[in-house]
C-alpha cells in the first residue's frame, strides 16, 4: 500500500490540526524507519547539526498536550515496518492536535487518525520545525562534557546536549501558534507494514529518594534501574545543568556515570528561564540522577523518569517464610518486567542485542512470573530472521520454539515457522559421514562458556569433534524431531531423531575415557572438563551406567562456570537428583543471587557480582532462578501442552513451607511444600 512518508534526518517536531467532525472514539496508526545502529543515518558529521539522539526509539506521541506512547519496534524482516496504534476514547469534536517528535533516518514516517471502519479523519497539513535548520542552536555544544573518549551513550543512543532556549515549548497543544514553522517533505512510497504485537507500556516515575548534597548538587533515586528518559524542569531563573545518570553511586554524594560496561551517561542542558521541562528523546538504563549546577530547590514533583517495557502481568503468587528465596524471585520478576521491550535482550546499557542464549533463559523466567506469551511470541518471530555469531547461539532456537510450544499450545506457530527453523539449523548440513560433526563451518565461532576466560578450561584443539558443541547437536536434533512431531511431519522426525541419537553415539564411542570414567573435550583430547561432562549430561548424551560417575565428578567441582553456565549446571543438578545442592547453591546466605541483592542490584547482573567487575548491571539471563524455583523446588510443569493438564512433583530439595501458584491460560497451577 502506497503511503505518505515525512522525509528527513535528524530530529523533527511535527504538528498536525484535525477537526473532529463528532464525537467518537479514534485509532493514531503511526509507522517510521526500522530500528537500526547505523551511525550515518543518526547523526552528522558535524554533531552540531542534531538536537536529540536515539534511534531504538524512533518517536513520541502526543495528542492533545496528552502523552499517548512512544515506537517503534525492529523490524521482524528487515524492511518491513511495523505500525503501531493508539487508541483514542471518547474524543470530542473540534480541533484537535497530533504531535510527534520523530528521530528521521531514511525512510521517513507515516502517521494518521483514523476511525474504526478505518477511515483518515480530515486534517490540515503537516507543520514542521526541522533540527537541521537550527543547526547553530539544536545542541548545545559544550566540549569538554562530551565524554566520548569515557564511553558511549549506548548503541543506537548519542548524547542530547539539550538548548531549551530553542525547544518549542507547549508545542504539543492546539492553541500552539505554528505559523512560523514549515511544511516538511513529503514523498509517496510503499513499505511492507504489520500490526505491531503490542505497544510498550510507558509510566511516569517520581523519585523515591531527592537529596541536596555537600557539593549543591541533587541525587534523585527512582528505586530500582529501569529502561528510561530522564525529564527536569529547570530552575525558575534558567540555566546551565549537569546531567549525570547511573546504575550505581559511587558514593552517596556521586552517580557513577562512567558505567561498568563502559557507557558514559553525561550531558549538559541548557534551561530558559521560567521553570522550562525538558526531557530525554532515546533511553538510556539507569537506577540514579545527579543534577549538577541547578540552582533553587529541585522538588519530587521536577525531576521524573519515563519508564518504558513490554506489557507485563504479575500472574504469580509465592508464599514463603524462606526470606532468600522470597528476595531472589522478587529480584528475578523485577528483572523480567523491567528488562522486556520489543524482544528479549541482553542489557540496554551496551549491546540491545536479541541474543538466543540471553532470551533462553530469559524467556524460561518470564513463563515462570507471568502469563503473557506477547514478548516470547514477538522475540521468536524476530530472532528466526536475526542470528547471532556463536555456534551455541544459534543451537538455542530450537529450544526457545519448543519451550514456547509447551507453554502456550500454538501448534500453528510451530507449523507456521518449522521450515524457517530447519533452515536455521544449518549445522545439520555439517553432520559428516561418521554420524556426527567435526567442524560447525569455516568461520565458525564456539563459546563453551561466556565470558572467554572460563573457556580457557576448555581444550578446543583444532575445533574439531568438539564434545560440547555436538552434545547440544544431538540434543537440538532431537527437540526437532518432537517439533516436526507435532506438525505430522512423521518422516522427517525420525530422520532427526535418528540423527541426534547417533551423534550421542558417537560422543559415547570416541569421547569417553574408560580409565577416568569422564567424557573427554574431544577425540584426541587429554583433558576431561567440567564443561564437557556437564553438557553431556544437560543434553542427557550420556549413556545410562555413566550418569552417576559423572554426575559425582560436577558435583564435586561446584559452580565453577559463569552465570550462564550455572543454568546448565543447577538445572543438571536438579534434574539428575542433586536437588538438596542445588537449592543451597541457589538460595543459601552465600548464593550468588543474594549477594547481587547485598550490593544493591535491583536486576540481575550479567556477571557473578564481584566489586568493579566490568560488566552491565541489568543483564535479564541471570533471572533464571525463578524458573529453577518453579520447575523444580515446586516442581510445577505442563504435561499437556499450553499447561491443559500439569504436574506438581517438588524435587527433594529441604525447602519446606512454601507455595506457589502460576496463573496459566487454562487454570491456577499450585504447588505446596
Amino acid at each position: 500500500m502506497t503511503r505518505d512518508y515525512i522525509k528527513g534526518q535528524g530530529t523533527f517536531f511535527l504538528r498536525r490540526k484535525y477537526d473532529f467532525p463528532a464525537d467518537g472514539d479514534f485509532t493514531i496508526k503511526i509507522s517510521a524507519d526500522p530500528h537500526t545502529y547505523i551511525r550515518d543515518f543518526c547523526q552528522y558529521t558535524n554533531r552540531d547539526h542534531w538536537l536529540m539522539g536515539g534511534t531504538y526509539i524512533k518517536y513520541h506521541v502526543w495528542f492533545d498536550g496528552e502523552y499517548v506512547g512512544c515506537g517503534t519496534e525492529r523490524a521482524v524482516i528487515d524492511n518491513t515496518r511495523v505500525e503501531h496504534r493508539f487508541k483514542l476514547n471518547h474524543i470530542c469534536s473540534g480541533i484537535h492536535c497530533l504531535a510527534i517528535v520523530f528521530r528521521g533516518e531514511k525512510q521517513g514516517l507515516n502517521a494518521g487518525v483514523f476511525t474504526d471502519d478505518d477511515r483518515e479523519v480530515t486534517g490540515t497539513a503537516w507543520k514542521s520545525l526541522d533540527g537541521n535548520r537550527y543547526d547553530a542552536h539544536f545542541c548545545y555544544r559544550q566540549q569538554n562534557i562530551y565524554g566520548y573518549f569515557k564511553g558511549d551513550v549506548g548503541p543506537g543512543e548519542f548524547f542530547e546536549h539539550l538548548d531549551g532556549t530553542f525547544y518549542p515549548d507547549n508545542w504539543q497543544m492546539p492553541d500552539f501558534d505554528d505559523s512560523s514553522w514549515m511544511t516538511p517533505v513529503i514523498e509517496s512510497a510503499e513499505y511492507p507494514t504489520v500490526p505491531a504485537e503490542y505497544n510498550l507500556d510507558t509510566f511516569i516515575i517520581h523519585p523515591q529518594k531527592l537529596y541536596k548534597t555537600s557539593k549543591n548538587s541533587w541525587i534523585a533515586d527512582f528505586g530500582e534501574i529501569s529502561i528510561a528518559s530522564l525529564i527536569l524542569t529547570g530552575p525558575g531563573d534558567g540555566g546551565e545543568v549537569e546531567i549525570r545518570l547511573g546504575e550505581e553511586l559511587i558514593d552517596p554524594e556521586h552517580v557513577k556515570y562512567q558505567l561498568r560496561c563502559t557507557v558514559c551517561y553525561q550531558e549538559n542542558w541548557l534551561f530558559a528561564p521560567g521553570h522550562q521541562q525538558l526531557g530525554n528523546f532515546g533511553v538510556r538504563e539507569f537506577r540514579y540522577a545527579e543534577i549538577v549546577n541547578y540552582s533553587g530547590e529541585l522538588r519530587p514533583e521536577d525531576i521524573a523518569i519515563r519508564r518504558i517495557h513490554a506489557p507485563f502481568n504479575d500472574s504469580s503468587v509465592l508464599k514463603t517464610d524462606n526470606k532468600n528465596m522470597q528476595a531472589i524471585w522478587d529480584l528475578c520478576k523485577r528483572t523480567v518486567k523491567n528488562t522486556a521491550t520489543d524482544t528479549f535482550t541482553d542489557c540496554f546499557t551496551r549491546e540491545r542485542i536479541a541474543y538466543e542464549a540471553d532470551a533462553y533463559l530469559n524467556m524460561s523466567a518470564s513463563f515462570a512470573v507471568t502469563d503473557s506469551l506477547l514478548t516470547a511470541r514477538r522475540h521468536l518471530e524476530y530472532q528466526l530472521y536475526h542470528l547471532t555469531w556463536p555456534v551455541e547461539w544459534k543451537q538455542y532456537l530450537a529450544l526457545l520454539v519448543y519451550e514456547y510450544y509447551w507453554e502456550s499450545g500454538e501448534a500453528g506457530f510451530v507449523e507456521k515457522h518449522f521450515d524457517k527453523l530447519m533452515e536455521t539449523s544449518s549445522f545439520i548440513d555439517c553432520i559428516g559421514p561418521d554420524g556426527w560433526i567435526r567442524s560447525f563451518g569455516k568461520d565458525c565461532r564456539h563459546v563453551v562458556d561466556w565470558p572467554p576466560v572460563y573457556a580457557e578450561k576448555y581444550d578446543f584443539g583444532n575445533n574439531e569433534y568438539l564434545t560440547v558443541t555436538n552434545a547440544f547437536a544431538g540434543k537440538v536434533l532431537i527437540t526437532l524431531s518432537e517439533l516436526a512431531g507435532v506438525i505430522g511431519r512423521k518422516e522427517l522426525a525420525a530422520d532427526l531423531l535418528a540423527k541426534g541419537k547417533k551423534i550421542f553415539r558417537r560422543i559415547n564411542e570416541c569421547c569417553f575415557d574408560e580409565k577416568r570414567r569422564l567424557y573427554k573435550d574431544h577425540p584426541g583430547s587429554d583433558h576431561c572438563s567440567f564443561y564437557a561432562n556437564m553438557w553431556v549430561l544437560w543434553c542427557s548424551a550420556a549413556d545410562e551406567e555413566r550418569v552417576t560417575e559423572v554426575l559425582d565428578f560436577i558435583d564435586d567441582c561446584g559452580m565453577v562456570c559463569s552465570l550462564y553456565s550455572g543454568f546448565i549446571y543447577l538445572e543438571t543438578l536438579f534434574r539428575f537428583g542433586r536437588g538438596k545442592k542445588a537449592a543451597d547453591l541457589l538460595l543459601s546466605d552465600d548464593s550468588p543471587w543474594m549477594e547481587m541483592i547485598r550490593q544493591g542490584f535491583t536486576i540481575t547482573s550479567e556477571f557473578w557480582p564481584k566489586k568493579d567487575q566490568r560488566m552491565s548491571l541489568a543483564h535479564p539471563w541471570g533471572s533464571y532462578p525463578a524458573y529453577l524455583i518453579a520447575r523444580y523446588i515446586f516442581g510445577l510443569k505442563p504435561t499437556s501442552p499450553g499447561w491443559k493438564s500439569y504436574a506438581a512433583e517438588p524435587v527433594e530439595s529441604g525447602i519446606t513451607g512454601a507455595s506457589l501458584t502460576l496463573n496459566k491460560r487454562y487454570r491456577q497451577c499450585c504447588s505446596e511444600l
